[in-house]
């Protein structure tokens, strides 16, 4: 389309407004970089949800949004400093009790991976250690994740028409419920952390906690004059965006990455033998804290997110103001969208794109995510993705620690489609894997 169009060219979707469409990585980057072109467009499914407060996935640009995003933001580094390595631990000992018991046989490891993220994300927020992928707990996240990423669908009728979320009609989901359970385990869930907070942090809800108590009189004080810029309902709507916008994204690209490690036997083959160089022994566990020692395993991981780039048009942004860009003018109201996918495949930034080759990231994979041309894997601008580090460090767990407890191939015969399936995100096909111990 952009052969016929060119790198900047906006189409009319169904009775919609306009939206535009950004190709070429350089006027990406120049319209990225606008404070004016930081929002999000209105989803009405936010709004249901969202009614004590927006978090920092739906909250327009402004300085509420920064503060969160900050606080958040400086909460997973410390988790990712402090306890991430032993949550990652604890539900990778769970991953391996599933795969151990399919013997060898034929699994699709769909059925778990999405669980097992979330168990990342429950403990990571919250603190939770899950007995089973069957702790109570753990099951509410998941009920919640699913009702809430089913509604976030782009075809759910009342974001299709925003005025529908004003009308009760019977053959329209009941959100109440949701957010009811919703509101409910974030208010426990932060009263349980306020009344136990002791200033050693355990997970990014403590955090969270020990902001909002080193400002409490501020805070108090805020409130009466009516500018409570803390919000901390709003802060609990961007830990429950961090649940479901991480596990989405992570469990997609976790089972693509599955899949290529399955479909390119001579790559899995370099992460095992970099594993055993470096003396990891297979009853060992790869912490993260030591993932500069492996930089074949994450040049595969970084390629394969390259080669898919599952969130092929970003993340939509929303102009704020009139924005004039290389002769043309983007009205204020615009929903734009950067086609990640091309720019992922652009001969100026890579060589020989179309071919799988994880070499290309052996001299750059020390570098933060966010600073390598050609890659806006996880945004540009000034409002990149908020959990890049923690996904960019889980991928490395999984990846490293799967490799090096069991040889993944496809069953003979099978042949998965690699282009897998455009929706919200570029999907992997449904396939299986056998999970082979080394050991």
């Amino acid at each position: 389309m952009s052969a016929k169009y060119g790198d900047l060219f906006s189409l009319r979707l169904g009775m919609r407004e306009r939206v535009v469409y950004v190709v070429d990585p350089e006027i990406m980057k120049q319209l990225f970089s606008s404070p004016y072109l930081a929002d999000r467009p209105e989803i009405p499914f936010f709004d249901i949800i969202s009614q004590d407060g927006h978090g920092i996935g739906s909250r327009p640009y402004d300085f509420i949004w920064k503060l969160h995003t900050r606080i958040v933001h400086s909460s997973i580094s410390k988790v990712i400093q402090t306890q991430l390595d032993d949550m990652l631990h604890n539900s990778l000992d769970h991953l391996f009790k599933i795969l151990d018991d399919t013997c060898g046989n034929p699994y699709a490891p769909e059925e778990s991976i999405p669980t097992i993220i979330l168990m990342v994300m429950g403990s990571s927020i919250f603190g939770h250690k899950y007995s089973s992928v069957h702790d109570p707990r753990l099951r509410l996240i998941i009920w919640l994740n699913d009702q809430t990423t089913s509604g976030l669908n782009p075809f759910n009728p009342i974001n299709m028409i925003p005025g529908l979320k004003y009308i009760s009609l019977p053959f329209f989901p009941n959100y109440r419920d949701l957010n009811q359970a919703k509101d409910k385990m974030l208010a426990e869930e932060f009263e349980r952390h306020w009344a136990n907070f002791d200033g050693n942090l355990r997970d990014i809800m403590d955090t969270v906690i020990k902001e909002l108590k080193s400002d409490e009189d501020g805070m108090k004080l805020r409130q009466e004059q009516g500018k409570d810029f803390l919000q901390p309902k709003g802060l609990l709507m961007s830990l429950f965006t961090l649940i479901v916008a991480g596990q989405q994204t992570l469990a997609i690209n976790l089972l693509w990455l599955l899949l290529y490690l399955a479909k390119h036997q001579d790559c899995q083959e370099k992460i095992y033998r970099e594993l055993r160089n470096n003396t990891v022994g297979p009853e060992d566990f790869v912490h993260i804290e030591n993932k500069d020692m492996f930089p074949y395993t994450t040049a595969f991981y970084m390629e394969t997110l390259r080669f898919v780039t599952s969130a092929h048009l970003g993340v939509p942004r929303t102009a704020s103001a009139d924005i004039p860009i290389r002769g043309y003018n983007i009205p204020k109201g615009t929903t734009v969208f950067s086609n990640t996918w091309s720019m992922s495949r652009n001969a100026k930034y890579w060589s020989n794109p179309d071919v799988f080759l994880p070499e290309r990231f052996l001299n750059i994979n020390n570098k933060d995510s966010l600073s390598i041309p050609g890659f806006y894997i996880f945004g540009y601008g000034r409002r990149p993705c908020t959990g890049h580090q923690m996904g960019r460090t889980c991928l490395f767990s999984f990846l490293s620690n799967i490799v090096n407890k069991f040889h993944v191939s496809l069953p003979d015969g099978e042949y998965p489609d690699m282009k897998g399936t455009a929706n919200l995100f570029i999907e992997p096909p449904k396939y299986k894997l056998l999970f082979k111990k080394r050991y």
